[in-house]
């Protein structure tokens, strides 16, 4: 009977967390520039200078993108 392991290490380059702050940088900066209509994960790779696989690396699309870069962008304090 063959047994079966399963590798607690991640498959792939591990994800860099300077390309996902400049993505998050690049999103929002196009978000204000020219709008979500205008907001692609094409231009947000070229604007940070990553390509479109390591975008969809860490979002499933452009919607998740958006959200997290402005919520990336907003300050969260709480006045208790």
């Amino acid at each position: 009977m063959a047994e079966t392991f399963e590798s607690t290490k991640p498959r792939g380059r591990p994800r860099s967390e300077a390309s996902r702050e400049a993505i998050l940088i690049a999103a929002l900066t196009i978000l204000v520039r020219d709008g979500y209509e205008k907001l692609t994960i094409e231009g947000v790779a070229r604007e940070a200078g990553t390509g479109k696989s390591t975008i969809y690396r860490w979002w499933d699309g452009r919607s998740d993108l958006a959200v997290d870069a402005f919520f990336s962008a907003v300050e969260e304090k709480l006045d208790v």
